[in-house]
């Protein structure tokens, strides 16, 4: 009778090649079963496993004194490969404020590895970054999962870091009356940008000051952040409604100065 005993097992992730070898003694044909649906009659055959899941393989000799089967029960088990991919919110970006974001469309991952070809990196599944300098980057996406099959995704070139050097200011507001809020808005953001902060609209500026002027002369408000507007109020009061004179100074990416001045009308 023949005597059915084969070598080979195998763990990790797909796909998942496990290499066979037949130990079977007075056979000359062999019929293997790998637990997937596939088969082979192959006498020490290589197989590739495509799915995740703990498979048992099977080999049945035959000889000219019988057959005979041999199990081996839940000797390969394939894990699932994460698979990374990512979508960008844009492919161009003025520096410094003008911000990128990241939608991560990786499956089979939990944990997640970007570098953004400009010497910084992160961790969170969808991330917003700013580039500081003008190029052109790379972004690299590693997407891993509690079996440690990670998977990379690179795309050449995504964003390309330009200088601009623009600034403009609306003609008119309304303040919130129930309060000042600290002239903070978000330019990257507009739904959750009401018309109740004086701010510009702007792209690649680097330095800035900002000063707002009443009909008399006197300086009722001034910034030198960016994102800090006037929320229309002046030592904790609401001013009157009228037209006040702003102006502002600003330096480019480029390096240009940019002195600028108009009035605005403050509508209650």
């Amino acid at each position: 009778m023949p005597v059915a005993d084969f070598i080979g097992s195998g763990t990790g992730c797909t796909p998942l090649t496990v290499d066979f070898t037949n130990n079977s003694l007075y056979a000359d044909t062999y019929q293997w079963d790998f637990g997937d649906g596939g088969q082979s009659n192959l006498e020490n055959p290589t197989y590739t496993y495509f799915e995740a899941g703990t498979y048992t393989v099977t080999l049945t000799a035959y000889g000219p004194g019988g057959e005979n089967t041999v199990f081996h029960f839940d000797s390969v088990k394939v894990f699932p490969q994460a698979f990374a991919f990512f979508t960008a919110s844009t492919d161009q970006v003025f520096i410094p404020y003008d911000p990128i974001t990241f939608f991560n469309l990786s499956t089979n991952a939990s944990e997640f590895d970007w570098d953004f070809g400009d010497g910084f990196t992160s961790t969170e599944e969808n991330p917003l970054h700013y580039y500081l300098e003008e190029g052109n980057y790379t972004v690299t996406l590693t997407a891993n999962n509690e079996y440690n099959c990670p998977d990379t995704y690179i795309v050449e070139d995504l964003v390309a870091a330009v200088a601009g050097g623009e600034i403009e200011f609306p003609n008119a507001f309304t303040p919130n009356p129930n309060g000042p809020n600290g002239g903070i808005y978000d330019p990257n953001d507009p739904s959750k940008n009401l018309n109740d902060v004086f701010h510009p609209v702007f792209t690649g500026i680097e330095e800035y000051q900002l000063w707002i002027f009443n009909r008399w002369g006197e300086l009722i408000f001034e910034s030198n952040d960016i994102l800090i507007g006037w929320d229309g109020y002046y030592k904790g009061e609401l001013v009157q409604q009228d037209v006040y004179v702003w102006k502002v100074k600003a330096t480019t990416t480029h390096g240009t100065v940019i002195n600028d001045a108009g009035d605005v009308t403050l509508i209650r």
